[in-house]
């Protein structure tokens, strides 16, 4: 190999590497512009990112103390009812009391009555009856010999009676009832 080829080969390997060294050097600076240029994108993405994620923190912060807020004030409202409603059941379950113990005196005040009404009755009827055996007393001897049939003593006897009847129904009716009940007892032995 001559001279001038080996010049030539080494003049183009010396063109071959400026050209390998100025493309290794534009390959450096796109890499390194892509890097930076990625750096960039990744930096702008972080922080657009770390923005969205620091608003919807804010976003989530404020719905949440909003519902806070919300179930507090519906607590604290239920609780206001609730205590309304507690006082008005305990005013009512108050009154009943005082209702039922009134009742109770009422109650009271009418057996006392009715057990002095059942004496006053009692006592009465004892009267009465002692009042009923009297005039039974005074008259029996004179209706004793009534069954007998004299003409002239059973007809002024219903005279009597029509008499009676006219003026004093209800008084004649209870004494014609006491005199057929002695009617019907059986009198006592004459000797």
């Amino acid at each position: 190999m001559d001279q001038e080829s080996i010049a030539f080969f080494e003049e183009r390997f010396r063109e071959i590497s400026r050209e390998i060294s100025s493309l290794r050097e534009d390959t450096t600076r796109q890499i390194s512009g892509l890097r930076e240029e990625t750096a960039h994108q990744f930096a702008s993405l972080r922080a657009e990112t770390t923005q969205q994620i620091s608003g919807l923190r804010e976003e989530t912060a404020q719905q949440s103390a909003s519902l806070r807020e919300e179930a507090t004030q519906h607590i604290s409202s239920l609780r206001e009812e609730m205590e309304r409603r507690f006082d008005k059941q305990d005013e009512t379950a108050r009154h009943t009391l005082i209702l039922v113990e009134g009742l109770r005196d009422n109650l009271q005040l009418v057996g006392e009555v009715v057990m002095g009404l059942g004496e006053q009755v009692n006592r009465y009827h004892h009267e009465s009856t002692l009042s009923f055996e009297k005039v039974h007393g005074w008259i029996e001897p004179y209706f004793r010999n009534l069954d007998l049939k004299q003409d002239g003593l059973e007809r002024r006897v219903g005279i009597l009676e029509d008499r009676a009847d006219r003026q004093q129904g209800d008084a004649m009716d209870a004494i014609r009832r006491m005199v057929e009940k002695l009617r019907r007892e059986p009198q006592p032995a004459s000797e």
